[in-house]
């Protein structure tokens, strides 16, 4: 082979995965990388405490004998539990979220989706050890309390984690499973605002790059979030 002829197999075999595809595969592999390592760090910690206060009522302690229902309850009640449903979404009675969750009752969840103007999805690193793997990066999600709607559970969310009060939401999807009915709500930041709780980890991703790391490496996000890539419901 001549020398000419091995230059030209040299510089076609440099310029594989030099394209804007790879590029991007490889930046996405980059921050996947760099994604695990902060996991593990988190992960490797202490469970933080609870943060919650039980209700005064002594009824709670009464659950598993009478059921206790959001018609019932005080105000300061409502704030802390939970409605457990039955497979056509009726209450079947409250209870402590933890509680729920450890017994994996279905219980009924609120997720929301916030956007940029310029459409990227903006994440939290999750850190409420009661909705399963803390550390992970996820939608703005928690619970829907007593007596509470789901949307108004939404609109509390992004005020508490994020915030931002006053924004529309749009509900884009749902998705049942055995311990969970899931609500997923979608609100566009409007120029300028942007979340702002001091003690929030935030990431910012576009679909492409959620795309390459949902595939790449799941384990790095909470299933609500996986899920609601797969549907195709974020980006519309």
């Amino acid at each position: 082979m001549t020398e000419n002829s091995e230059s030209k197999k040299k510089t076609a075999h440099e310029s594989i995965g030099s394209g804007p595809e790879s590029a991007a595969t490889r930046r996405i592999a980059k921050a996947a990388q760099e994604l695990r390592g902060e996991a593990a760090r988190t992960l490797a910690g202490e469970a933080p405490r609870r943060s919650y206060r039980p209700p005064p009522a002594s009824r709670l302690a009464q659950d598993a004998v009478q059921p206790v229902f959001a018609a019932d309850l005080h105000e300061s009640e409502r704030a802390v539990l939970v409605e457990v449903t039955d497979d056509l979404d009726q209450t079947l009675l409250c209870m402590l979220p933890e509680d729920a969750m450890r017994q994996m009752l279905r219980l009924r969840l609120a997720a929301v989706a916030a956007k940029t103007r310029h459409n990227r999805l903006i994440l939290q690193r999750r850190r409420d050890w009661r909705l399963g793997r803390a550390g992970v990066w996820d939608l703005y999600t928690g619970f829907v309390m007593a007596g509470e709607a789901r949307e108004d559970a939404a609109i509390r969310l992004l005020e508490t984690l994020a915030v931002i009060g006053g924004l529309a939401m749009v509900h884009r999807a749902d998705r049942t499973d055995s311990h969970a009915r899931l609500a997923l709500f979608v609100a566009d930041l409007p120029t300028g605002v942007y979340p702002a709780h001091p003690a929030q980890e935030l990431l910012e991703v576009d679909a492409d790059e959620l795309r390459g790391l949902a595939q790449g490496a799941p384990e790095l996000f909470s299933d609500e979030l996986v899920w609601a890539e797969k549907k195709g419901v974020l980006f519309r």
